[in-house]
């Protein structure tokens, strides 16, 4: 509860850092899974584009095969005058069908490479991006633990701060009350003195012995009067002031 003490709280605020370094952390796990997935999908495509490029070339193969068998018929015919050698139309019939299959071969391998190098571009780009963003999230992780060890060496010099205020408001505090005290026991003996006075003025007996130690003590404290006010005097002046400075303080440390 509340005692009139004043505490310093200080707080570094690093919640900027805190949520800029979350949002960043969340872009880039659902970067990596994003990028994974490219990447899976780039192995399947290179796999099929070599699968593509072998079928392409076993086809080629055959058609090297098949002109070969056509250039030798060819001669055949050429040679002995033989118009159509057994084997030449069916070996020109299979030329065109596979030389049709390696053209579609062809156009299915070319499809697969264009996708191939698109998804690897964008591969390279995402891991570029991915690695940028990582490198801000190593930094404002320095920033972070700097920002936590100047927290710790702020929060020790606050807290041998509030130490020393501490041992401040309490030497003002029992300056106030003896100074209430002082007023308290003032007030006292006024009230004291004010009631002799009455007591005295209402017996004559009383008020002539008075009158006659007056008459007494001024014919004895006379030759030390030019002494004594004035160093009374300044005594109280003093006492005034201190009095004065010790009010400010405590109303600056009170708020009051």
């Amino acid at each position: 509860m509340p005692d009139g003490r004043i505490i310093f709280e200080t707080d570094l605020d690093n919640k900027g850092l805190e949520k800029k370094y979350a949002k960043i952390s969340e872009k880039i796990d659902d970067s990596e899974k994003k990028l994974n997935d490219k990447k899976i999908r780039q192995s399947a495509l290179k796999t099929e584009l070599k699968d593509a490029l072998s079928e392409a070339k076993k086809t080629e193969d055959t058609i090297s095969q098949i002109n070969a068998r056509i250039s030798e018929l060819q001669s055949i015919r050429d040679t002995y005058g033989i118009k159509n050698p057994v084997g030449l139309s069916e070996a020109q019939a299979s030329l065109k069908e596979q030389t049709a299959i390696l053209n579609q071969q062809n156009k299915e391998a070319e499809r697969i490479g264009n996708q191939y190098t698109k998804i690897t571009d964008s591969v390279i780009r995402d891991t570029e991006s991915l690695n940028g963003m990582k490198a801000q999230a190593a930094e404002i992780t320095d920033q972070l633990a700097q920002a936590e060890k100047n927290q710790s060496r702020f929060n020790e010099a606050i807290g041998d701060a509030n130490k020393r205020f501490a041992k401040l408001q309490s030497r003002i505090t029992k300056l106030a009350s003896r100074v209430l005290i002082f007023s308290v026991i003032t007030a006292g003996l006024r009230k004291f003195r004010e009631y002799i006075g009455d007591v005295i003025s209402a017996n004559d007996e009383a008020s002539a012995a008075i009158a006659r130690l007056k008459g007494t003590l001024l014919t004895l404290a006379q030759p030390l009067v030019d002494v004594i006010i004035p160093a009374f005097t300044t005594f109280v002046n003093i006492l005034t002031s201190v009095i004065s400075l010790l009010s400010r303080i405590v109303s600056r440390a009170f708020g009051k």
